[in-house]
């Protein structure tokens, strides 16, 4: 009687076990509400005995006792969770934010720079064009103000690899790469990454740099104002290029002066408390100049949440 009661144990409590370990096989992770924009929430559902192994592209993840939530932070995410045990097994989900503008400025989310990827951007932009002051890539073809900003975006958006060094002539940085994507294959948008009053094409010069392509970010030089910024300034006595951008670079700006009838111009590099000193007024980054337009940030960088 005791053996046999001891078997009817032994065969309760492994049935009991194989239950437990089964039910996560039975009940798999679910995703209970799925991100649609940038710093939306993701809710999945937690199988028992399972837990956060990794993930990407989410932020303010929290591992409640039956639930994940976390933020959206990058368009394309990822979430692994781990169920332990001896039938332990992963478990991947993925999924992608639909194709976007999320923060409204006309640009596509997924063509956007965001986090680490935008601050490598920046350092790759600002080297490009000071190292023009350097010497002239003869990759760089339109010479004057807004080539300089497009021939820099451009270039930093590609790989830096020997073959682009040997083309571009520019000294070796180490400055990371851009991860999320390369130029020319921009998501969406290919080789038409400027924005246009009818769409995205492949040239913007200063006007419309000014007009769909940045979104202000102060009307002085303050700390909200980062390397890669934009300043713009308005000469409206010069009746075919009035539109005239800078590149502040941390501690002063580069630009190209633009070309007239005896020169072609060249790039210029100042620290800022030299620039200040030694330009006339109508050319100042400063409230008293009624020809500046304020400093801007490209659209394709998004650094809300970097």
């Amino acid at each position: 009687m005791k053996k046999t009661l001891g078997i009817f144990i032994a065969c309760g409590l492994f049935a009991w076990s194989l239950n437990i370990v089964s039910l996560p096989l039975l009940f798999p992770p679910r995703i209970q509400k799925e991100p649609v924009f940038i710093g939306d929430l993701l809710i999945v559902e937690k199988p028992l005995l399972s837990r956060v192994l990794s993930y990407e592209g989410l932020a303010d993840v929290k591992e409640l006792e039956d639930k994940v939530i976390a933020r959206l932070a990058l368009p394309k995410w990822s979430l692994v969770l781990y169920r332990n045990g001896f039938l332990g097994k992963l478990n991947e989900m993925k999924g992608q934010a639909p194709m976007a503008d999320s923060d409204g400025d006309g640009f596509p989310d997924e063509a956007e720079l965001w986090g680490e990827d935008a601050e490598r951007f920046r350092s790759w932009f600002v080297y490009i064009a000071m190292q023009q002051r350097i010497e002239l890539s003869p990759a760089w073809k339109d010479r004057d103000c807004s080539g300089l900003i497009r021939f820099a975006l451009q270039e930093s958006l590609r790989k830096h690899d020997a073959r682009w060094y040997v083309r571009v002539r520019i000294a070796p940085a180490s400055f990371p790469d851009i991860q999320a994507f390369h130029y020319p294959a921009i998501p969406t948008l290919g080789t038409q990454i400027y924005q246009l009053k009818e769409g995205f094409y492949g040239f913007a010069n200063a006007r419309n740099l000014f007009l769909y392509n940045v979104v202000k970010v102060s009307h002085s030089l303050g700390p909200e104002v980062k390397p890669g910024d934009l300043l713009f300034l308005y000469h409206p006595q010069d009746v075919a290029f009035p539109y005239h951008v800078m590149m502040y670079t941390g501690d002063g700006f580069v630009y190209h002066t633009g070309g007239s009838d005896v020169s072609e111009g060249d790039v210029r590099l100042w620290k800022t408390e030299e620039y200040l000193k030694a330009a006339p007024l109508t050319w100042l980054p400063v409230k008293e100049n009624p020809n500046f337009l304020g400093f801007f940030r490209l659209k394709i960088l998004n650094d809300n949440l970097s």
